[in-house]
């Protein structure tokens, strides 16, 4: 006779096992060394490191995404985002970093009055960004990454963890302080082409339904880490480093600092710990504070390796 109970728990199992090797480190990468406005940097340098970081840390080659230059485009970036969104499931450890200039623009919405206070969106400036400011270019502001990041956080869930990082000039800030809350007017959606006062205003009234519809989600811990304050440069250092096999590189000093202490640090080790290293190590290059790394969101999970 079949025993329909050994049965039941033999299936619950297999639904646990399942559930748990569903359940992966994914990474999307975005770099842009060589722009179509702007001056070229070492961002693909940052990238290699990330990317050794991660593998370190056991991320699956075929779970790291990694685009540059051209594909980093405004449309390629957001692309890269909904796809990532689309993969990632409950549990899922989610890394996310981009390296390149940094710029600000025309706060909009008004939602930096509750933040900064500067009047300007962060921006991460993607291969097509214009040097002078358009009013018609899709940016990939502060609101566009806040936008993203939620939808990712809601796919991972409680249970999974959320990891940004930008090494760019003016960077802090740019996750739009994932802490506040926005009334709805001066709480809205990714900048848009064409801006209108009284689209935007509806816009944000629906932007805020979903906030709200978000509170009642338990969404993946959050933090993000930049390269420096939203007033500060970012700087490129010649680092002697075996790492990567090579006797000196050019790196962001912020990437080296975060690459150099999340190789070396362990499930033991919480964000808080690993942001105190971080500034150790920059602090060591950098006299009189010159630039000062950034972070916000739940410091205190351990990090998952």
């Amino acid at each position: 006779m079949v025993n329909k109970k050994k049965i039941a728990t033999l299936i619950n199992i297999l639904l646990i096992v399942f559930s748990l090797s569903a359940q992966n480190k994914k990474a999307l990468l975005i770099g842009v060394s060589e722009y179509k406005h702007w001056t070229t940097i070492e961002s693909e340098n940052n990238i290699l490191y990330y990317k050794l970081a991660l593998k370190l840390a056991n991320y699956k080659r075929n779970n790291i995404t990694v685009i540059t230059n051209k594909k980093a485009d405004s449309q390629g970036i957001i692309n890269e985002l909904l796809k990532l969104e689309r993969t990632v499931v409950a549990g899922d450890n989610v890394f996310i970093a981009f390296c390149g200039h940094g710029t600000n623009i025309e706060d909009f919405n008004k939602d930096e009055i509750q933040t900064d206070n500067d009047g300007l969106d962060e921006v991460l400036v993607s291969y097509d960004t214009p040097a002078e400011y358009m009013a018609t270019f899709n940016y990939i502001t502060d609101d566009t990454i806040n936008y993203y990041l939620t939808k990712i956080r809601k796919k991972a869930s409680k249970t999974g963890q959320v990891i940004f990082i930008a090494e760019s000039c003016l960077s802090g800030g740019v996750e739009r302080r994932v802490n506040l809350e926005y009334k709805y007017y001066n709480y809205g959606p990714p900048i848009v082409k064409d801006f209108n006062p009284d689209i935007e205003y509806e816009n944000a009234k629906i932007q805020f339904e979903e906030f709200l519809e978000n509170k009642s989600i338990e969404l993946a811990p959050l933090v993000v880490m930049t390269a420096c304050q939203p007033y500060e440069k970012a700087r490129i250092q010649p680092i002697n480093n075996s790492h990567l096999g090579e006797e000196e590189i050019m790196i962001g000093l912020f990437t080296y600092a975060f690459c150099s202490a999340f190789i070396k640090s362990n499930n033991n080790w919480d964000y808080n710990k690993l942001f105190q290293n971080i500034k150790t190590t920059m602090d060591s290059y950098t006299p009189f504070n010159q630039q000062n790394p950034y972070s916000i969101g739940d410091l205190n999970i351990h990090i998952k390796k």
